[in-house]
């Protein structure tokens, strides 16, 4: 019992230091017209190639990003997202359809389905590099054009804070979730 306990101690104390341990060297955004563009570098406390491949798993997204509200690969082999952001007064729920590649070494990149997604155009790039046996380093860039109405003065600044707000969470998600997996599973079926 004692050492079940400890276990789940040393589990929480984990998940804290993953959540705290991404180390940001590159982030910013920018506009052009109606088209967003993110870039973000990152130190991860993740094995690149979990990480890329967490990224891929529709059923880890929503614990990786909260703001995920259902994620579902269909029959046609498409990744299928639900996303709510909401910022002061203004939300919005984003459904987008996207064709997923995983390449090699731990390379992700995802492509807007436009037809079936509130995005007019979509793309993103996820560079996973390792540093070591546990560590990685995380390049990620997208762009958007939203196909939906954005309040003209403030609506800009809002979606920016919101991607800026979304890539960091989501590489904190990513050592979160990778650092649940290295240390296997807590309950009451888990012997100690």
């Amino acid at each position: 019992m004692a050492r079940g306990l400890l276990r789940l101690l040393s589990i929480v104390l984990l998940l804290q230091a993953g959540a705290w341990a991404a180390d940001i060297d590159v982030v910013s955004v920018e506009r052009d017209g109606d088209r967003y563009r993110v870039d973000m570098q990152v130190r991860l406390e993740a094995d690149a190639v979990l990480a890329r491949d967490l990224m891929r798993d529709a059923s880890r997204l929503p614990e990786i990003n909260d703001n995920i509200v259902s994620a579902m690969v269909p029959a046609d082999g498409h990744l299928h997202t639900v996303v709510e952001f909401c910022v002061t007064f203004f939300c919005r729920r984003v459904e987008q359809l996207q064709t997923v590649e995983a390449g090699k070494p731990a390379t992700l990149k995802m492509t807007v389905l436009p037809e079936s997604s509130d995005l007019k155009y979509g793309e993103a790039t996820w560079d996973f590099r390792a540093l070591d046996a546990d560590r990685s380093y995380m390049r990620f860039n997208a762009e958007i054009v939203p196909d939906f109405w954005v309040p003209p003065v403030i609506g800009p600044w809002l979606i920016r804070r919101k991607m800026l707000e979304q890539a960091r969470v989501t590489a904190a998600g990513i050592e979160q979730v990778a650092a649940e997996l290295r240390s296997g599973p807590v309950g009451p079926d888990s012997a100690p």
